[in-house]
């Protein structure tokens, strides 16, 4: 699954066509140009593609600058064209609602960019069947999303649209109710007293910024807190838990893309230090590192606890008081699950020890200070990591790593 990057800013060129935006806190970034015109809209990420898939990163370290030139060619010329389809109801007993309609530029490996608005339209379905029309539609990859209110539930679909030189007849968009996912807890080994417990009282604004720095976001009494939000980050729902902290559920999910979390409380009130949130699956499957997406049917899940986590003990070398912050990143593969992202501050150098570390690959780091964003700063030090194999209940000991870091 490719991860999907969010537009964090923009900015506009000069009449020459230069432009300079000032970036708070260094890491990787990817620029794209987009020029508008009267001929359409062409957007181009650098060093001069228009495929996202292929555009370069820029690694920018702290106060530094860095060159993005563009080569964006020649301005878009192709003639709009129309979308038309339809939009079908389910047997549902309710007379001629109406249905609302967005069609998005859609690109898979691209960012999630809000600024680039969609086009809307609706439409009043008789006997269960609607028409719709999109007009002067650039070529490119779309996503219509239709959306309608039927006895106080959400009605929606989506389907992905390709426009290329003519124009595309006969979509077929079928709305269907919400739908709910449960699940329950496995244990694999000794955890007897581990339950789901419901989230802190954060707002949702708070839950969201924790979770996208790889944050806690439990309380502190022991257990496993849930959450699933939308794959644009724009939304978090809570569950419902039942009485006895093994089951779950999400009620009235539409479809679209989501990622689920689960948290494990770092609490010295664990039942067992061994604890890690070793899977989530559904159908057979694991979706522990990345998203999954909600259709038309229920969704079952299962949420893994394993009781043999490892344990990391090592020392950061100097003569410091300055605190610092070991930093446990896991695998490339894996940077989508915040569970595995560990920060454990210190009051400067000296021994460290990381317990309940899920088994895995992992890079360790030591940062002078805490840092907002761990993966912001890995690539420029990524070369100066220590590589470690965590193995199930085994302590890896004599682990050795410098300070190599210092944010102001």
């Amino acid at each position: 699954m490719i991860a999907r990057l969010k537009a964090t800013g923009r900015t506009l060129t000069d009449d020459h066509g230069e432009f300079q935006k000032l970036v708070y806190g260094s890491g990787d970034y990817y620029v794209r140009a987009v020029m508008e015109s009267a001929a359409g809209r062409l957007a181009v990420y650098y060093p001069g593609t228009r495929e996202a898939g292929k555009a370069a990163s820029l690694i920018l370290s702290e106060g530094s600058e860095i060159a993005a030139d563009i080569r964006m060619g020649a301005p878009p010329t192709e003639k709009g064209h129309h979308i038309l389809g339809k939009v079908t109801l389910p047997p549902v007993d309710v007379t001629s609602p109406f249905v609302q309609l967005e069609l998005k530029a859609h690109d898979p490996d691209g960012p999630s960019d809000e600024y680039f608005p969609a086009a809307q339209a609706s439409t009043r379905t008789s006997e269960g069947v609607g028409t719709f029309e999109f007009r002067d539609v650039r070529p490119g990859d779309y996503e219509i999303t239709a959306t309608t209110r039927i006895d106080a539930r959400s009605y929606t679909a989506k389907t992905a649209v390709q426009v290329r030189d003519t124009d595309v007849d006969g979509v077929e968009i079928g709305v269907h109710p919400p739908v709910e996912i449960k699940g329950h807890l496995v244990i694999d080994g000794q955890a007897e007293g581990i339950r789901f417990k419901a989230p802190s009282r954060m707002s949702e604004g708070e839950v969201l910024t924790r979770l996208a720095s790889g944050l806690d976001v439990t309380s502190r009494e022991a257990g496993i807190v849930l959450s699933l939000r939308s794959a644009n980050g724009t939304s978090v729902i809570a569950p419902k838990i039942d009485s006895t902290g093994t089951m779950f559920s999400f009620s009235e999910i539409s479809e679209g893309e989501y990622k689920f979390d689960a948290q494990l409380a770092a609490d010295t009130t664990l039942p067992n230090p061994g604890l890690y949130l070793a899977d989530i699956r559904t159908n057979g499957q694991s979706i522990f590192d990345n998203g999954f997406h909600v259709g038309i049917h229920d969704i079952d899940m299962e949420v893994v606890v394993g009781s043999q986590a490892g344990t990391i003990e090592g020392r950061v070398k100097g003569d410091s008081r300055v605190p610092l912050s070991v930093i446990l990143f896991p695998e490339i593969s894996r940077r989508g699950n915040p569970s595995l992202l560990r920060e454990v501050p210190m009051p400067g150098t000296g021994p460290f020890r990381i317990e309940g570390v899920p088994p895995g690959n992992y890079q360790i780091i030591p940062v002078s200070g805490s840092i907002r964003n761990p993966y912001r700063y890995l690539s420029q030090f990524e070369s100066s990591a220590v590589n470690v194999t965590v193995q199930r209940g085994k302590t890896l000991a004599g682990v050795e790593i410098s300070s190599i870091y210092s944010e102001k």
